[in-house]
């Protein structure tokens, strides 16, 4: 009478399985399941962000050696 419920019926009617073959979507949904991805994608994106920061900062100082940087004057001094 859940949604879990209502899920596994949903599935099982376009599966057309046997009830003895019945399908839980707790299987497949797990926490342990859910948060070992989660931490799998966490840690995957930590280290192509830092590898792509550390390109990034390359290319920049390579761009600013060859053109000579960007000077930008915030604010005059004043005497």
């Amino acid at each position: 009478s859940g949604l879990w419920d209502n899920v596994n019926e949903s599935i099982q009617g376009v599966l057309n399985q046997e009830p003895a073959d019945a399908f839980d979507i707790t299987d497949y949904v797990a926490l342990n399941k859910i948060l070992g991805l989660t931490m799998l994608i966490a840690v995957l994106d930590v280290v192509l962000i830092t590898a792509l920061a550390t390109l990034g900062a390359f290319l920049y100082n390579l761009a600013a050696s060859l053109l000579g940087g960007v000077e930008a004057t915030l604010a005059e001094d004043q005497k």
